[in-house]
Order: C-alpha cells, then structure tokens, then sequence
C-alpha cells in the first residue's frame, strides 16, 4: 500500500492524504531511519479509457519507476 500524506514543494498550501492500493511484486523496500525525509516522485498518466499513477523514489535512495504504463494497477473510467 501507497499512502500519501505530505505537503508538497511546488504547493506549500496542499496536502494530500490520499492512499492506493497496488500489488506491484518488484518493489524493493526501502529502509528508513525515524524522522528522514524522502523524495519520491508521482506521475499522474489519463488514456482513452484509464487513468493511472507512475511512481519513483529520488531520495535516499534512486529506485526504477513503478506501474510503468499501468501494468500493476490502473483506473478505467
């Protein structure tokens, strides 16, 4: 499970508390010590008839990019 809770740079005045689901099986999980700090990044992809997320950690440490076109998960609409 993904779950969101975090201000953003780029929009200090939104939070985001959101969280989803996705049984992606090549995640490697990431070790953290109380109170570090990441970066990841998420992509926001809409096709004709589906919408899905892509997602990568930049900080501490760089991973590939997760539901690369969303093969793992997606929303069809």
């Amino acid at each position: 499970m993904i779950f969101f809770g975090a201000k953003f740079e780029n929009t200090p005045d939104v939070i985001c508390n959101e969280h989803a689901t996705c049984n992606n099986q090549s995640q490697t999980p990431v070790n953290l010590k109380a109170g570090e700090e990441i970066e990841l990044n998420v992509w926001r992809h809409v096709a004709q008839r589906k919408v899905w997320y892509e997602w990568s950690l930049t900080s501490p440490q760089i991973s590939p990019i997760y539901n690369l076109n969303g093969r793992a998960c997606d929303i069809l609409m």
